[in-house]
């Protein structure tokens, strides 16, 4: 099962594995089994995640500054 949380902001990971957000109902709580950190180039997802763990990235800037990701739909018009 997917849960995707929209209107909320990324606040904190624990090493425990739990993930606070901020939604309009006010903090959430929440222990994931994934988190895709999608946040750009300042990500708060990787700046937590290189508290709990040893990372090695790089950033390096592309001259366009956007991407779009298009995924078409699967036979019949399904889900890919």
């Amino acid at each position: 099962t997917v849960r995707v949380e929209f209107s909320h902001k990324f606040e904190a990971m624990d090493g425990e594995g739990r993930v606070t957000l901020q939604g309009p109902a006010g903090k959430v709580v929440t222990s994931p089994s994934v988190v895709f950190g999608a946040d750009g180039a300042f990500s708060k997802v990787r700046e937590q995640l290189g508290r709990m763990v040893r990372l090695d990235f790089q950033r390096q800037y592309i001259e366009s500054g956007y991407k779009e990701l298009t995924i078409p739909p699967g036979p019949g018009g399904g889900f890919a």
